[in-house]
């Protein structure tokens, strides 16, 4: 949190902010903070022990991007759930297991322009074309 409180102070128009491998495990205290960043497009949280997101996400308004692998979230539909309330969101890196995965995030989420690093409609094509094959891995 100190870190994050020190970003808003020196450097409060970023764009990205990476809190990457920090070991958190809840952003609901760090939710108010990054909403103070009114230019944030892009928040990776990769590499940490999130089990969920917290509902009020869509409010980091200018969010476009979320990069959440490598978390022990326990429910994909719940992860979507959240995510669908940030409107602006275009762009998602999570972990996909199966090609049911890959379309569950497509259909809920339309307004995404890529998943995993592909365009949302390669990784659609890739799915229904490989239906038998191991999802999108997180890249």
């Amino acid at each position: 949190m100190e870190y994050i409180k020190r970003l808003l102070e020196t450097s409060p128009q970023l764009r990205c902010i990476s809190l990457d491998g920090r070991d958190i495990s809840d952003l609901s205290d760090l939710l108010p903070l990054l909403a103070q960043f009114p230019d944030l497009e892009d928040l990776e949280l990769s590499g940490n022990r999130l089990q969920s997101l917290p509902d009020g996400l869509g409010s980091l308004k200018s969010l476009k991007s979320v990069n959440i692998v490598d978390n022990s979230f326990g429910s994909l539909e719940e992860v979507v759930r959240v995510l669908q309330g940030v409107p602006g969101l275009r762009a998602i890196h999570l972990n996909l297991s199966c090609n049911a995965d890959v379309q569950l995030v497509l259909v809920s989420l339309p307004q995404l322009e890529w998943l995993n690093g592909q365009g949302t409609l390669s990784a659609l094509t890739w799915s229904a074309r490989n239906p038998s094959q191991r999802a999108l891995a997180a890249r």
